[in-house]
C-alpha cells in the first residue's frame, strides 16, 4: 500500500514538471522569461508613435489607426483588416550591434528600418497563449538608430521589449 502511494505521488510529481514545461510561455524557441517580467510590469514607460527612445529596453507605445500612421518605410506586409492600428519607435543608441530580439505582447506585425531600409527578420517565434507576451523577432542590427514599426495591431496600444537577445 505504502508503496503504491509513494508511486502515486512520484507520477503526479513527474506529471506536473511535464506540465509545467509545456507551458505556452516555456514553447517560443528562445528563452522570454525577461519579456515577460518586463512586458508585465504595471511600470511600463508609456511613449507615443514617433517618439525616440536613448536606448533599448522595454515600453508601451500608443498606436494610431493605420490610415493616419506616416511610416519610414511601408510596412512589409498589409494589415488583414483596414481597422487595425500601427506606429513605430526610433531606439536613437541601442546598447551594441548583433542580434536584437523584439518581442510585443499582442499580435502585429514587426518591421525594423535601419539607414532607410526594412532589416530582414533571422527568427521568429510566438505562441498565442503566453500572457503578456505573443510574438519574439530577431533581427541582425548594426550600431546606429534603429525604428520599429508596428502595424496590423488589433488595440491601440501595445507593450514592446527590444533588448540584445540572450
Amino acid at each position: 500500500m505504502r508503496a503504491r502511494l509513494v508511486g502515486a505521488v512520484l507520477a503526479t510529481i513527474v506529471y506536473c514538471g511535464i506540465a509545467e514545461a509545456q507551458s505556452p510561455c516555456d514553447q517560443f524557441k528562445w528563452p522570454v522569461r525577461r519579456e515577460m517580467d518586463w512586458l508585465s510590469s504595471t511600470k511600463l514607460f508609456a511613449v507615443v508613435s514617433g517618439a525616440e527612445l536613448a536606448g533599448d529596453g522595454a515600453f508601451s507605445l500608443a498606436l494610431q489607426p493605420m490610415a493616419s500612421v506616416k511610416y519610414v518605410v511601408a510596412p512589409e506586409r498589409q494589415p488583414k483588416s483596414f481597422d487595425t492600428f500601427g506606429g513605430f519607435v526610433t531606439i536613437l543608441a541601442p546598447s551594441h550591434s548583433g542580434t536584437y530580439q523584439i518581442t510585443l505582447s499582442e499580435e502585429a506585425w514587426i518591421d525594423v528600418v535601419q539607414d532607410g531600409r526594412r532589416l530582414a527578420s533571422s527568427a521568429f517565434s510566438g505562441n498565442e497563449g503566453c500572457g503578456f507576451v505573443r510574438k519574439s523577432v530577431r533581427f541582425e542590427i548594426a550600431a546606429g538608430p534603429v525604428i520599429i514599426q508596428i502595424s496590423g495591431a488589433g488595440a491601440d496600444h501595445i507593450a514592446i521589449a527590444a533588448a540584445p537577445a540572450m
